[in-house]
């Protein structure tokens, strides 16, 4: 019964060290380095690539300050976003969940 035990517990140890190197490697923009870690992304004329939180993301050209989320989506100035707009880090940012 002791070494079933201690195999549960090496097995549950094992995952947590495969997790948590599996999260790192994911992270999109690692170095937060837009020009290299980015080149998978291909935005539209009206947007730029910018690392946002370690992820690659495509935000509007023109300059969008914002305290909160209706600052962005009322803003009638900003290019059409699918996935909705969220203010983050006082910026206007396309699509996620992170935003406030």
């Amino acid at each position: 019964m002791f070494t079933n035990k201690r195999i549960k517990m090496r097995a549950v140890l094992f995952f947590v060290a495969v997790t948590q190197i599996v999260y790192i490697y994911a992270e999109d923009c690692p170095t937060n380095n837009v020009h290299t870690d980015c080149t998978h992304l291909q935005c539209t004329s009206e947007y730029h690539r910018e690392c946002v939180n370690h992820v690659c993301t495509c935000n509007p050209n023109q300059g969008s300050y914002c305290t909160h989320t209706v600052n962005c989506t009322s803003n009638v100035y900003l290019p059409a976003c699918w996935l909705g707009w969220h203010c983050v880090n006082q910026g206007c940012r396309c699509g996620g969940s992170f935003g406030k």
